[in-house]
């Protein structure tokens, strides 16, 4: 099995599309860089959510097509089973790599984070690291799923558009789910402000109601299990727990600063079930892919 690792390795380092799709991703890093952050006007400078998901989505599928493309001619699955590998050794040896690869793309995309440690400081280095594990087992979930989508379609071109189609459905999916999670149970107490048609200032204080938005049990058990089981769900509880400041401004109303606190809290506890949702979808891809195989006829 040492042999045919070594040999995956060698037709990753000799092809082509590895350098493109690496010099892509540090292009998202590099783009990711300049616009992650931004300066407001009273001179604070604060996470921009702009453009912090599409990056990382492209980088995902940067990585899906240098998998997909640095497949070896031919037919290597049979071509191995030929040279006395069984199907467990070789879907695994054709895993090793791929995992490298996307743990190499994910660390590329999360350096430019360091780039203003002032915003970082805010955050609790523990909730930092558990986000940027949660990335980085994205990408290897994202890998695992396109080496299985590869061995499985003959097709070369019809791998690329299947794995393209699952990655970006699962990223627009995901995100209205983790969304409908941040909306607390009630609105709280307060007051709004509004101006006349004589242009007069006016104060109407509102009393505590219940929240039409909030996603109560058991439907929310639902919404987690689904956010759970599409690893992209990561991505948008990172840009919401990233925009949600945990020393906000002092003159913002209390009733912010509990719909902050309440999308932190809910954002904390995706952050610390998501990795084990998107471990066990790898495993359960991985399973899968190997009872699909151990079925089928080389001959």
């Amino acid at each position: 099995m040492r042999n045919l690792i070594r040999v995956n390795f060698l037709r990753w380092k000799n092809k082509l599309s590895t350098i493109y799709c690496l010099i892509g991703t540090i292009c998202c890093a590099v783009f990711n860089c300049v616009t992650a952050y931004k300066e407001e006007i009273i001179g604070r400078i604060v996470f921009d959510r702009s453009y912090f998901p599409t990056c990382m989505t492209a980088a995902m599928l940067l990585t899906a097509a240098a998998i997909l493309l640095n497949r070896g001619e031919g037919d290597p699955v049979r071509n191995a089973v030929i040279a006395g590998y069984s199907i467990t050794q070789i879907l695994l040896a054709e895993l090793l790599p791929a995992l490298v690869f996307a743990c190499i793309s994910a660390l590329i995309m999360l350096l430019p984070m360091l780039r203003a440690p002032v915003v970082l400081r805010r955050f609790p280095a523990a909730d930092l690291l558990l986000g940027a594990v949660g990335i980085l087992l994205m990408f290897c979930t994202a890998a695992v799923l396109c080496v299985m989508l590869a061995t499985i379609c003959q097709n070369r071109a019809f791998a690329i558009l299947l794995s393209t189609a699952v990655l970006l459905f699962g990223v627009i999916t995901s995100k209205p789910l983790v969304e409908s999670l941040r909306h607390p149970p009630t609105i709280p107490a307060g007051y709004n402000t509004f101006l006349d048609k004589d242009m007069k200032l006016h104060y109407e204080i509102t009393e505590e109601k219940p929240n039409p938005s909030y996603v109560a049990p058991p439907d929310r058990y639902r919404v987690i299990t689904l956010a759970g089981m599409l690893p992209q769900s990561v991505l948008t509880t990172a840009v919401i727990y990233l925009d949600t400041d945990p020393k906000p401004d002092a003159n913002i109303t209390q009733t912010e600063k509990d719909y902050l606190n309440w999308s932190r809290t809910q954002c904390l506890f995706l952050m610390r079930l998501l990795p084990f949702c998107e471990t066990g979808m790898m495993l359960l891809i991985t399973g899968l892919g190997l009872l699909r195989f151990r079925r089928t006829d080389m001959n």
